[in-house]
């Protein structure tokens, strides 16, 4: 009877063995996977250092935070967090670290996916707007045509862009004189509504000068 318990012993003894080195392995893996995700996530964000940090690269383990509603919900362990979040739905951001714990807030994932398109299609209207458009035309062009690039040009002064024109000298004599021509009726029509950046010059075969428009 000792021996068939002792025996019972043992065997209860290596299960719950087996049962912790499962266990043990099962941490180990989860571990590692966080720890992959979190390298994987700082990667990311190091392509885009203006981005404030989210989720698996916030390196605290405790934060203070702030619902998607906007309401101070105190103090809780980062991985609390993480684990009861609906990750296909709302992310976690840190929005001040120069507290201690810093300051994460719940967003949801579609509406901050919005603002920072919204962010970035500005981000690159202003920068395509900084860059001069540049408007090259021939001393040839007939009046048709003269009237068509000033409107594309009045309508790129008026949205605030800076626009280089550029008046081409095609053929010998007759060329010239119509740049001459040309040049007159664009002063005459631009001069007076919009600052000039670079006063109009003459380079070889091209006249050309540059105005400021100004966002009407």
């Amino acid at each position: 009877m000792d021996k068939r318990r002792e025996k019972q012993m043992m065997y209860e003894e290596i299960q719950t063995l087996k049962t912790k080195a499962r266990v043990e392995a099962v941490i180990k893996r989860t571990s590692k996977r966080r720890k992959l995700m979190a390298a994987e996530a700082m990667s990311k964000a190091g392509a885009d250092k203006d981005r404030a940090l989210r989720d698996e690269e916030i390196n605290t383990p405790m934060i203070a935070l702030v619902t998607e509603s906007g309401v101070m919900s105190g103090v809780h362990p980062l991985s609390q967090v993480l684990g009861t979040m609906d990750r296909s739905l709302y992310t976690l951001v840190m929005v001040d670290s120069s507290r201690d714990p810093p300051t994460c807030r719940v967003f949801s994932r579609k509406i901050l996916y919005e603002r920072e398109r919204s962010t970035k299609k500005q981000q690159s209207t202003a920068s395509k707007n900084a860059k001069p458009q540049r408007i090259v035309m021939g001393s040839e062009i007939d009046s048709h045509d003269l009237e068509i690039k000033m409107c594309k040009i009045t309508d790129m002064l008026t949205r605030g862009r800076r626009v280089i024109i550029v008046v081409e000298r095609k053929g010998r004599r007759r060329g010239s004189d119509m740049r001459k021509e040309i040049a007159e009726k664009i002063m005459t029509r631009f001069e007076p509504k919009f600052s000039i950046v670079s006063p109009p010059s003459v380079e070889g075969n091209s006249w050309m000068v540059m105005f400021q428009g100004k966002a009407q």
